[in-house]
């Protein structure tokens, strides 16, 4: 082995560790079908946390572009009595945003795994069960897997 490929595998070992730590420049990719597990923190849960089976909720995230900044595709999310669609984004920082019902909703995601916790705002308040407040999601199983 020459020196100049023992010298570039050094520095390539001692590179590796160091970029295990950062975050990645590239969005999560969100596409996945989750259900409810809990939500709180809006004017429709009273300042409870709700959970199954006082409410439930499915979230269908398609993801269709992706790019350095930002990955996005189609939404649509479905609670007790209430049905949303529309479009999503979220960055790689974690900032979401969506549009359901030609309403923003805007705020931030955590993902650990299969579950996922979205914490919503929006300007235009709605009666009954919507996206705004803390809700957290587990994403279902592929059944093909």
């Amino acid at each position: 082995m020459s020196a100049q490929v023992s010298r570039s595998l050094a520095v390539l070992a001692a590179i590796l560790p160091l970029s295990a730590g950062c975050e990645s420049p590239y969005p999560d990719s969100l596409t996945g079908t989750y259900t409810l597990e809990s939500a709180s923190g809006a004017a429709w849960t009273n300042g409870t946390t709700l959970t199954p089976p006082a409410v439930t909720g499915l979230l269908r995230l398609e993801q269709s572009q992706y790019g350095i900044d930002w990955a996005s595709g189609n939404a649509r999310m479905a609670f007790t009595d209430s049905n949303w669609s529309g479009t999503y984004s979220n960055s790689p920082d974690g900032g979401l945003l969506m549009t359901l019902r030609r309403i923003t909703f805007e705020g931030e995601y955590d993902r650990d795994g299969d579950v996922l916790t979205t914490r919503l705002s929006a300007q235009l308040s709605e009666t009954g069960p919507s996206p705004v407040g803390t809700i957290v999601w587990r994403r279902q199983k592929d059944p093909e897997s």
